[in-house]
């Protein structure tokens, strides 16, 4: 039996107030690891145990191998004006949307919201924490447009319109079900920090019935206070951990669940109005009010927007390694070795000295008490003994010999931990290298990343791709008809637009498939196409083997291949319906040319059409046959 109303909602806020606490628990020592790793990124070394006067730089190791890994996986996958590819996923074609139409679509909507830089963040944010957790969303947005009723008047008129947000998630606000071991996950959690005016002009009222929260909790809510999860927010991302907000502003927390609720049973808890809170979507406010839900899942495809993957896989592990975790304490030996070196020469310039001062002048004396500067002339007191030393050195120093072989083979392997190396730093080796080991370092670093964005793309820019089109199809009411007519024409976008969102949903939702074109598929398309080149350059130069091959096989197919090979959209150049139309009237003009022609040169009635004699050939005379010398032959 469900719960009572009033018990529903306190049932279901302790339900995901204690997965919530499962999912952190989880992920606490990953959470302690990323601290480490973003420290290093932002240059906070640690020299607590520095005395006064010993040197404390710091070596941006960490920093220049997570750009240089971001630039990488990041130019694999999306420095190509078309990243991305689409396919029909079924047989069956909408005549109006073609695979032209979504992909076209689709990167209209990815790339307003910033689809290359969001997947730069997320990379760098994976680097150190492991996953790229991308959520996608969208909002309405108004958009202005001016219109001039006349020449001495403008008017401003408000458009709403739909845009699509991707937005990356710190492993902070992230809180997915630790037990999932690689099927499907009970449950995602997304925790956020939002003004509190925010959430009451997202509160549902009259004036604003599509609200999502409600509005009676929105207007009463407390200031949530910011506690270690926020300070180590700020320290990531290179803030000062102790800023305040100010005091006019309410930070509000809030929890949004994607999943099914549980009963303190074990099963599936039930809603009051009678349906299961499987696949939900709730938000808990402060992590006391149930603000908004539970309900069904109100995306049509019934999926989390949420998608996360990790850049290093590790099997059925929740929070994976990251690529800087074994760097970081490398890049700590770096930093001392390197302090040491220099520690080393200043000693070996001033060394320690001893001073007497009861050999000194008085003034002299006061002036060496702060210090003494190099050049300094001593004044001696007549107490002085006559060749005595007031100042004498007592230690030289010297840097140690062997600690700067050790820094270069630390440096070494810290590059060799972040899948890098010198050349590809942009410095020269140490030792001399031959060509061809340099090619063969390069091309198995290479062979490494290309692994990595291969499972990487498979997993989330495809993944973000569809979940994107899938929220383009139900949001948008009506498509901006400028920047589609280029693709399908202005009849195709007022057909497009005359469709209601559910009628296109259900005819296009699941009709496509999405491909990440990175730099793997167009190394591996130039291949099939050099492949097709040489067997065509056999076939060519062979005429049975040609005449054959016009017997067996498609050319319409084979040039259809030769497009796909070079990356070319055929339906981009594709004739039209007014280009075809246009064909077709000059091929029926040209047809009626030359049937005018041929009939100019028919024979007239009661004429016989001579026909051309052949050459050294005589005529015969009628009535005779050829061969025979004028005689009919005899049977």
């Amino acid at each position: 039996m469900p719960p009572k109303k009033g018990t529903f909602e306190k049932e279901v806020v302790d339900a995901v107030i204690e997965l919530k606490r499962e999912a952190r628990d989880a992920k606490w020592r990953r959470m302690k690891q990323n601290k480490i790793n973003w420290d290093l990124f932002h240059g906070r070394g640690r020299f607590e145990h520095k005395q006064e006067g010993q040197s404390t730089e710091f070596l941006p190791k960490s920093a220049l191998a997570a750009e240089q890994i971001t630039a990488v996986v990041k130019g694999a996958l999306m420095n190509f004006d078309k990243w991305m590819k689409v396919e029909y996923a079924t047989s069956f074609r909408d005549p109006i949307f073609t695979t032209h139409l979504a992909q076209g679509m689709s990167r209209f909507y990815l790339e307003r919201a910033n689809v290359k830089t969001i997947f730069s963040d997320g990379i760098k944010t994976g680097v150190h924490e492991s996953l790229v957790t991308i959520k996608v969303s969208g909002v309405p947005v108004v958009v202005p447009r001016f219109i001039s009723p006349n020449a001495k008047s403008l008017r401003r008129v408000d458009k709403h319109e739909w845009r699509l947000v991707l937005s990356v998630i710190p492993a902070e606000d992230y809180y997915p079900d630790p037990h999932a071991a690689g099927g499907t996950p009970l449950y995602e959690i997304h925790s956020m920090l939002m003004d509190k005016h925010r959430v009451v002009a997202r509160s549902r009222t009259d004036e604003n019935p599509d609200g999502v929260y409600d509005a009676e909790i929105a207007k009463n809510l407390r200031s949530f206070t910011e506690g270690e999860v926020e300070q180590r927010k700020a320290s990531n991302k290179g803030e000062d951990v102790f800023h305040r907000r100010a005091q006019r502003r309410f930070p509000v927390l809030l929890d949004e669940f994607w999943g099914t609720v549980l009963d303190r049973q074990g099963n599936v808890m039930e809603h009051p109005d009678g349906f299961e809170l499987r696949n939900v979507l709730l938000t808990i406010a402060n992590e006391r009010e149930l603000i908004r839900g539970p309900q069904p899942n109100p995306r049509w495809s019934a999926t989390s927007p949420i998608v996360s993957a990790p850049l290093l896989r590790t099997p059925s592990a929740t929070w994976p390694k990251a690529l800087m975790d074994s760097a970081g304490g490398l890049n700590t030996t770096i930093n001392e070795l390197f302090n040491l070196m220099i520690d080393g020469s200043l000693s070996a310039v001033y060394g320690i000295k001893q001073l007497k001062p009861s050999y000194l002048d008085p003034v002299t004396r006061e002036e060496v008490s702060k210090g003494i500067p190099a050049g300094m002339t001593l004044l001696l007191n007549d107490t002085a003994p006559v060749g005595a030393k007031a100042l004498e050195r007592v230690d030289s120093g010297e840097v140690p010999r062997d600690v700067l072989s050790f820094f270069n083979i630390v440096s070494q392997l810290h590059a060799e931990s972040t899948l890098s190396n010198e050349i590809r730093l942009g410095s020269l080796p140490q030792k001399q290298v031959r060509a061809t080991e340099v090619v063969q370092s390069g091309q198995a670093i290479s062979g490494v990343f290309d692994a990595i964005t291969a499972d990487f793309e498979d997993i989330s820019v495809e993944r973000v791709a569809e979940e994107s089109w899938f929220d383009i199809l139900q949001n948008v009411e009506k498509f901006p008809k400028d920047d589609l007519a280029r693709m399908i024409g202005e009849e195709g976008v007022a057909e497009l637009n005359s469709l209601s969102p559910k009628q296109r949903f259900a005819r296009a939702a699941n009709g496509f498939k999405f491909h990440g074109k990175g730099l793997r598929t167009i190394t591996a398309r130039i291949r099939d196409f050099q492949k097709l080149v040489q067997f065509l350059s056999v076939v060519g130069g062979n005429e049975p083997m040609m005449r054959e091959f016009s017997l067996r096989f498609s050319m319409p197919k084979l040039l259809d291949k030769f497009m796909r090979s070079l990356e070319i959209d055929s339906e981009e150049i594709e004739l039209d319906e007014e280009e075809i139309k246009f064909r077709q009237e000059m091929e029926r003009i040209e047809a009626q040319a030359r049937g005018g022609a041929q009939n100019a040169e028919a024979p007239g009635p009661g004429r016989r059409a001579e026909e051309p004699s052949q050459p050294n050939e005589q005529a015969v005379p009628e009535g005779t046959e050829a061969g025979s010398g004028g005689k009919r032959s005899m049977g």
